[in-house]
This record gives C-alpha cells, sequence and structure tokens, in this order.
C-alpha cells in the first residue's frame, strides 16, 4: 500500500525481492514507491533498468531466489549468481553478462542435453555466432529444472529455463530437436565437429560409503529416491526420509509428500536437517515449514536396516537405536553423472576424429548453480587452446 508516501515528503524506496520488471514499474507509476531497491535482482540482471527502459523485458535474467549470492556473502566469497554465471569473473576472467567474443572458427557443434548447462552452453556459443544443434530427449527443454519445480517453494527456477529457451529462440544459428533421444550410432553418422554431453545426473541408493546406509534391503523393502518421486512410483505410507545431502532436496521431498497427505518422518546424520541452507539463510525457515506440517525430523542418526514396514536407525553419538514405521524408504544422498553416452562416445573407434566433452551435472553433480556455470565456462573458453585444461578445473567451491 502507499501509506507511507502520505505521511512523508521524503523520497520512499522499497526493497524486498522485487523480481518482476512489471511489479517493478507499477509501484512507481502508483506513486506508491520513487525507488525500488533491487540488490539480488540486479545480481540476476545488472542491466535490468536499461532493458525495462529499452522495452526488452523479456531478456531479463530474472533472480530466482535460490540465495546463492547471499552464500557467498555468508562465507566470504566472490559472489555468484545461478541466473548469471558471469557474477564474480568480470574481474577473474574477463566475463560479461551481455557480451562474449564472436566465434574463432566455423566448426559445428552437438549438445545432448537441453538441461541447464546444455542450455546455458547452446545459448551462449550460438552468441558467439557458432553453428549450435541442441539434442533433447524429452519433449521440453529444461532437464532437472522441470521436476525440481514441482517441489514446494522453487517455481521461480523455471526461469532458469525460461530465459534461455528465450534467448536460443532468437538465434537463427541454434537448432532445438527435442523427443529426441541419440545414441552413439546416431552421433557417429551425424556431421559434426564437436560433441558435447549435458545428460544430467541421476539420485542413487547407495553412497560411496557404504556405512552410511545398508548395503542391502529387505527384498520386500519400497525404496525409492528423488526421481522415483518426479517419476511417479507408488509410494506406500510412511515414510521414512533418509537425508545426508545437504542442501533442500529432503526437506522439499518430504513437504511435498506431506502435502499429498503422508505421514513423514526424515531423518539425517547432521545436526540440522538440510545443514547448508545456513548459508543461503534458509535453514530456519526450513524448521517452520516442516514443524507447520507435521514432520518429525531426527538428526544425528544413522540408517542401520530396512524390511517392509519398519527402518531402524542409530543415534551417532550415545549409540541409541530406534525404529520407525515405515512403507517406503527413500534415500537423498548422492547423484551419479549419467556419463554413459560420453564414455562411449570416447571409446568409440568411429568418432575419434571428434572433440568430446562432459558439462555440467554429467560431470560433476552439484547445485543448479555448478550446472549452469560449467555451460558458460565451456562456451567461453571453446575453440582455445586452454579449453580442456580450464573444463578440468573444480567449479568454484559451494559448501
Amino acid at each position: 500500500n502507499g501509506f507511507v508516501k502520505q505521511i512523508t515528503s521524503k523520497p520512499v524506496v522499497g526493497v524486498g525481492w522485487f523480481t518482476s520488471p512489471d511489479n517493478m514499474v507499477s509501484q512507481i507509476n502508483r506513486g506508491i514507491l520513487d525507488f525500488v531497491g533491487s540488490a539480488r535482482a540486479s545480481i540476476a540482471d545488472p542491466f535490468l533498468p536499461n532493458k525495462i527502459l529499452e522495452g526488452n523485458e523479456d531478456d531479463i535474467r530474472e533472480c530466482i531466489g535460490c540465495n546463492i549470492c547471499a552464500s557467498c556473502y555468508n562465507q566470504g566469497i566472490p559472489v555468484r549468481c545461478t541466473q548469471n554465471p558471469t557474477m564474480g569473473e568480470e574481474w577473474r576472467r574477463g566475463w560479461h553478462p551481455e557480451k562474449i567474443k564472436s566465434k574463432t572458427s566455423d566448426e559445428t557443434i552437438l549438445i545432448v542435453g537441453g538441461g541447464p548447462s546444455g542450455l546455458e552452453a547452446a545459448m551462449s556459443l550460438g552468441k558467439r555466432g557458432y553453428e549450435v544443434t541442441l539434442a533433447e530427449k524429452n519433449k521440453q527443454l529444461g532437464g532437472r529444472i522441470n521436476r525440481e519445480i514441482a517441489l514446494p517453494g522453487l517455481s521461480s527456477y523455471s526461469r532458469v529455463r525460461d530465459y534461455r529457451t528465450n534467448q536460443i529462440n532468437q538465434l537463427e544459428n541454434i537448432s532445438v530437436f527435442l523427443d529426441n533421444e541419440l545414441t552413439v550410432e546416431d552421433i557417429v553418422a551425424m556431421d559434426f565437429d564437436h560433441v558435447v554431453t549435458a545428460t544430467g545426473s541421476s539420485w542413487e541408493i547407495k553412497n560411496l560409503d557404504e556405512k552410511a546406509i545398508p548395503t542391502e534391503f529387505n527384498e520386500d523393502t519400497n525404496v525409492l529416491t528423488p526421481d522415483d518421486i518426479f517419476d511417479g512410483s507408488e509410494i506406500i505410507g510412511p515414510v521414512v526420509i533418509f537425508d545426508f545431502d545437504y542442501y533442500y532436496m529432503g526437506g522439499l521431498i518430504a513437504e511435498l509428500l506431506s502435502d499429498q497427505g503422508y505421514s513423514v518422518n526424515i531423518v539425517t546424520p547432521f545436526e540440522n536437517i538440510s545443514p547448508w541452507s545456513f548459508m543461503s539463510n534458509e535453514l530456519n525457515d526450513i524448521k517452520v515449514r516442516l514443524n507447520e506440517k507435521n514432520i518429525r525430523v531426527v538428526t544425528e542418526s544413522s540408517l542401520l536396516s530396512a524390511n517392509d514396514n519398519s527402518v531402524e536407525i542409530i543415534n551417532r553419538f550415545n549409540r541409541n537405536k530406534s525404529s520407525l514405521e515405515a512403507g517406503t524408504l527413500i534415500i537423498v544422498g548422492t547423484r551419479k553423472p549419467n556419463d554413459d553416452l560420453y564414455n562411449q562416445l570416447i571409446n568409440s573407434a568411429e568418432i575419434n576424429n571428434k572433440n568430446i566433452f562432459k558439462i555440467g551435472d554429467a560431470d560433476a553433480p552439484g547445485a543448479l548453480y555448478h550446472a549452469v556455470y560449467s555451460g558458460r565456462l565451456f562456451a567461453e573458453y571453446f575453440g582455445e587452446d586452454v579449453l580442456k585444461d580450464e573444463m578440468k578445473l573444480e567449479y568454484p567451491t559451494i559448501m
């Protein structure tokens, strides 16, 4: 409301995650505000005001509210942004959010996978002037984004997909083929100079550290992963989630299933659920929501065994054992790169004249930010001698 303007003659500034250009302009045109303070929105797109002024609202990279930028502040490291992978790299690599160097050759590029890394790589390479073909096995671009936006509170993550899809649609040198799952034989038959696999990752049942979860489950145990939940697998209540992912997935799966009417307990070996979210200032909100939905959280506990109707857990410190009723056990722990296609390609004698790369989660599963950054990193250094060395670098750490 505009009550502040009624009680002061001073200019009024409004803050609080303004991301919609329409909302910003509306607040000013209706006399509610004189200025809009948009810190995170300006990190996502430093040229946001100019794009509004020029009528290019569709080209704005809208903030998704992931708070990766805030997490960097809390860790004392250079700022990063999911939507704007050039943020923090202006001084170190010379990257610019709106400008990218022109192509250095007429070589063609096939990108397999239209998730966050594939979209970013295709868009950025296209803006450099390269001929790019983007093949996606599903009927819609977006990859993991299309699955995760179904989780409570993550609908804004669709902006990562929508911005890049809109930019790609404006570039005539990018061809997109949906519902098109390519095999090695398909790729061998194609005349591309370079192949980039951006095929994502999959949640897995077992962790590399077998002490974290049982090596075997009772054969009747209904054990699922987040991917199974997204795919609509049958869920038998009550539900126990064993979460050692650090980030948001376990808690949001718990909320999703609670909203669907299931009784949910969530067990974690850490002292807090989703402990890394402390860095992004979200931990307390997560705890509040889980409490409001009567989701019981058991911390500092490991999983001992599981059968068709219960799981046994043990406190990591006092070694006390207890059991929880469970018709379904969901493991939220590690992700495995979907790199089979990449491995088949590099081992194919028929394709040894091509340069094969993997980017994003197919290379190293991480946060959404990491995937987008990987796509930009590839596009920036494509055609340079340092490309392979740069792609071997560890992605900027967010832990």
